[in-house]
Order: structure tokens, then C-alpha cells, then sequence
């Protein structure tokens, strides 16, 4: 059995340099001059978490986390843009009771939003494919506030961090000429895997012969 996989695992990376290789005499998706726009959705949602962690009750909605970024190819290695991340989660209600056991109630909203500078380095020649490792490092800001009838003994939360993130596998895939998906897997503030659409624009004569 350990046998069969090994050999199933060994023919799986036969096949991905086929693809690559019969892709790499054309041109490539990492154009120099050429710029590169992604918007993707992340998860796991780290709001969400966060909120547990606070002792903010049960999960009622969230949103995110999306990222936004751009990148501007130096060469055909390099790539170097900037990268916006957000993420949001509200909680249900949690009661807190007063010193006159008047029992109220209130919820959690957390928002983390950071902006950061971005740079990859790409590994492969290919018209179609993309593989690329890189960071992301910058500012953050995480916020957690009270709605409804707050309790005066917890304070709202604010907190100005470190934003960063390390893609440690990046792959692309562009379907047309213009417009393609990718999958970036690492960790960061705000999610560990994000996947999305990414469009490139610039030197469109020379993703042909290049």
C-alpha cells in the first residue's frame, strides 16, 4: 500500500512538470512592466475565533475575511504591490447583571483590518501557470466594541498591531489572457488560506512573445 502511494504521489509531480514544461517555451504569467490586481475571501475567519477567545458568547454573523492587493512586476521573478485585508464578526447577546441585580444585555462587534506591502518572487516560466512564495508586512488594527445596554465594567477594546502575512505557496492559473484564479496558503492576521480572482494588465503583446 505505502508502495502504491508513493508511486501515485511520484507520478502526480510527473504530471505537474509536464504541464509546466510544455507551457514554458511560450512566454510566462510574470511579465515585467505588467501589473497584477487579486481580490480573494480567506478562511478560516480569524474574527470569529478571536471573539471565543474574548469571552464574547456564540457567533451571530461575520464577514470575511477579503483581500485586495496589487503588485507591479519588476522582473520576471519579482513582484513587489500593496495588500489590504478585512475581517468582522458580531456575537450574540451576553448579560451582565449590576450591583442592583438589574440583569441587561449586550454583544460584541470585532473588526481587524491591515494594510501591508507585498512582495513575491516567482519561481516558473509558464503562459498558463504561476508558482510564487513571498511576505507581506505592514500595519493592522483590531477593534472590539460594545452594542446595546453596555456593561461599564468592560472596556471597548483597540489594539494597533504588527500586520503581516507569509505566503509560503502561491499557485496561479490564468484562464484567459486577462483573468485567472489563484490560491495563496500561509499565515497571517487575518486568514490562512485565501483563494480568489486575479487580473493582469500591462505589456499584452509581449504575453505573447515573451
Amino acid at each position: 500500500m505505502k508502495n502504491y502511494i508513493k508511486t501515485l504521489i511520484l507520478q502526480l509531480i510527473l504530471i505537474i512538470c509536464i504541464i509546466f514544461s510544455s507551457n514554458c517555451s511560450f512566454a510566462q504569467v510574470q511579465i515585467p512592466g505588467s501589473s497584477h490586481f487579486f481580490v480573494g475571501y480567506g478562511f478560516p475567519a480569524i474574527g470569529p475565533d478571536a471573539l471565543k477567545l474574548m469571552g464574547g458568547g456564540k457567533i451571530s454573523s461575520s464577514l470575511g475575511p477579503f483581500m485586495a492587493a496589487y503588485q507591479y512586476a519588476v522582473n520576471e521573478k519579482l513582484a513587489v504591490g500593496i495588500m489590504a485585508q478585512y475581517a468582522s464578526a458580531t456575537s450574540t447577546s451576553v448579560k451582565w447583571t449590576n450591583y442592583l441585580n438589574e440583569t441587561f444585555d449586550y454583544n460584541w462587534s470585532l473588526s481587524i483590518l491591515t494594510i501591508t506591502a507585498k512582495v513575491d518572487y516567482h519561481y516558473f516560466r509558464s503562459r498558463k501557470f504561476d508558482f510564487y512564495t513571498g511576505f507581506a508586512f505592514g500595519i493592522g488594527r483590531a477593534e472590539a466594541i460594545q452594542n446595546g445596554q453596555v456593561n461599564p465594567d468592560v472596556q471597548n477594546q483597540a489594539v494597533n498591531q504588527v500586520g503581516y502575512a507569509v505566503n509560503a505557496l502561491g499557485l496561479r492559473y490564468m484562464i484567459f489572457r486577462h483573468l485567472g484564479v489563484f490560491m495563496e496558503a500561509g499565515y497571517g492576521n487575518v486568514s490562512m488560506v485565501t483563494v480568489g480572482l486575479s487580473s493582469i494588465l500591462g505589456n499584452n503583446r509581449k504575453w505573447y512573445e515573451y
